[in-house]
């Protein structure tokens, strides 16, 4: 039995949809961060970094949402075609563009988010976000070219590491900056999928 703990509007949101893709049976657990929820010790139990996404497959509990969604694409992907087998070419190709995401991407747009959000306004400095800046530009640069070869980063099919870094490019949209044009348009069918349609219908 799978349980997934998640919060609205989080990082278990792309959890969500991964689960949605996948279409098995697990047991969802809304969690409220302003009653404490992730404080509480039953939860802490299972995850002691007190965060979600948190995803508990046959009593393991799996934490950190790169881990859960790799996880997932492992034990229950394959067959579906959102990730590729263990030993294929693609696998290591996979396993490259969700910890890119989660390990090169997301940290410098969060260092821009910070240096430019007012209600980071104590600690901003102009110079650390451009220096961020041009870097997450060059990342998309690399995220642009890839997408050149074929229309999602593995070929011609979506699977999670599609998932993974266009849900990371979310805080890049919420620090108002732009895409290029072939990102926006790989973006839009990622975002035209029924399962990410009902993620976002969830997250009210």
């Amino acid at each position: 039995m799978i349980t997934f703990y998640w919060a609205p509007r989080s990082t278990a949101t792309r959890i969500y949809w991964a689960l949605e893709e996948l279409g098995i049976p697990h047991e969802k657990v809304k969690l409220d961060f302003s009653s404490g929820d992730t404080r509480k010790p039953e939860f802490l139990a299972l995850n002691p970094n007190g965060k979600v996404p948190l995803l508990v497959d046959g009593g393991v509990p799996i934490f950190e949402s790169g881990a859960i969604l790799i996880h997932l694409g492992i034990s229950y992907g394959q067959d579906k075609g959102l990730w590729p087998s263990a030993g294929a070419k693609l696998h290591g190709q996979a396993l490259s563009w969700v910890l890119w995401s989660a390990a090169t991407l997301s940290p410098m747009m969060f260092r821009y988010l910070m240096n430019t959000q007012e209600r980071f306004a104590d600690a901003r400095n102009p110079r650390q976000a451009e220096e961020a800046k041009k870097e997450v530009e060059k990342l998309l640069g690399i995220l642009e070219k890839k997408l050149a070869e074929a229309p999602y980063l593995l070929g011609d099919s979506f699977t999670f590491a599609d998932l993974a870094v266009t849900a990371n490019l979310y805080f890049w949209q919420l620090a108002g900056q732009d895409f290029p044009a072939a990102i926006k348009k790989w973006r839009e069918a990622c975002h035209a999928r029924p399962a990410f349609k009902a993620t976002m219908a969830a997250q009210q």
